[in-house]
């Protein structure tokens, strides 16, 4: 993955896992090909009844605050795990758990469960299977058990990080309802909105662009890279911020 991202040409690499900090492990002294590491992690919450993702940039892995809260996001996961089993159970699908386990080190989530799926020739491609059950909104977009807004903020913050409002365009809000979301990370002591997230429509960008300049928050920009077959999301695709915003690597250079 260095490799891949120095042949991008690089300068950053932020490796920003769900809910874990276990791609970490063993990476301290690892060959980076002149890339720099950005250490981050992302962290699942729940806001009005949303499912929000917020990412810690620059995050001190040893923290403890931050590693016991990671240890109960995994054991909300890990619930989550056996509910979006048993929901995918009921509307059909033939899976255990357990096979589900097999595709990845740490527990499941769920794109690994649609790859799961899709393996198994029961739905014909990953896409579907999130339009159809496990996308936001869907039966098995399970919510519960998350920590707060204000906590996984809180945990970002004790390890050193910049808390970052990730892919706000994502989450099919209103505009007015995400100005309200926006403006409750940063009363949070949120640090940061993710002005572009992969591929995006130039509008989007503005329209993000001037929230975080409105409120007062560093802009971030990243692939959201999550495999090779993902052409909107791959290394190196352009991600040029409107000149509008202070970016949030200047916190740390």
């Amino acid at each position: 993955m260095f490799a891949t991202a120095a042949e991008a040409q690089l300068d950053w690499f932020a490796l920003t896992d769900h809910d874990t900090l276990a791609g970490w492990q063993g990476l301290r002294d690892a060959q980076t090909h002149g890339v720099r590491l950005i250490r981050g992690i992302e962290l699942s919450t729940v806001w009005s009844g949303v499912g929000i993702h917020v990412v810690g940039l620059n995050v001190d892995v040893d923290d403890e605050t931050l590693k016991a809260g990671v240890a109960r996001q995994q054991q909300a996961r890990a619930v989550r795990a056996e509910r979006i089993t048993e929901v995918l159970q009921r509307t059909g699908f033939t899976l255990e758990l357990r096979a589900i386990e097999k595709l990845t080190e740490g527990i499941p989530g769920r794109p690994h469960f649609a790859e799961y799926l899709v393996k198994t020739g029961q739905v014909a491609n990953r896409n579907l299977v999130f339009k159809r059950h496990l996308g936001a909104g869907k039966a098995g977009d399970i919510k519960t058990g998350w920590a707060s807004l204000d906590e996984v903020v809180a945990w970002i913050q004790s390890a050193g990080g910049i808390a970052t409002l990730a892919h706000p365009s994502r989450y099919k809000l209103s505009r007015t309802k995400l100005r309200r979301l926006v403006d409750a990370f940063a009363q949070s002591g949120g640090g940061a909105l993710e002005v572009i997230s992969g591929r995006q429509p130039d509008d989007v960008t503005k329209h993000l662009a001037q929230l975080s300049t409105t409120c007062g928050l560093l802009a971030s920009c990243g692939s959201d890279f999550h495999g090779p077959d993902a052409a909107w999301a791959r290394l190196g695709m352009p991600l040029n911020l409107p000149r509008a915003c202070e970016p949030i690597w200047t916190a740390w250079q």
